[in-house]
């Protein structure tokens, strides 16, 4: 997450950072089912290194956190609100390992 100052303002530049947080969500996916959750990149140097499982949980959650700011522009309906409030589905849980078929 940028500090407060760097956060988007306008529903144009809340949906930007909105589209980056996805494909970094989508990065994350893609290593995980390339590499598996308990992969680490072994390109980044050992104090900041982590677990797919982790990395795809922080992006996850950026993710959820630009949804809500664009489901709070004034511009949007409540239904708008709703489903961007509803658009990324609980399907890992606490320990981020795939949860069964249905649940979401």
């Amino acid at each position: 997450m940028s500090h407060e100052r760097y956060l988007p303002m306008t529903l144009p530049n809340k949906l930007a950072h909105l589209a980056e947080e996805a494909g970094e969500v989508v990065a994350a996916v893609g290593k995980t089912l390339r590499f598996g959750l308990d992969s680490e990149n072994p390109e980044l140097p050992d104090g900041v290194r982590e677990k797919n499982r982790v990395w795809l949980k922080r992006e996850l959650e950026d993710l959820k956190s630009y949804l809500s700011a664009v489901a709070r522009n004034n511009s949007m309906n409540s239904r708008a609100r709703a489903v961007a409030g509803e658009a990324v589905p609980n399907c890992f849980n606490s320990d981020l390992k795939v949860a069964p078929a249905g649940r979401w």
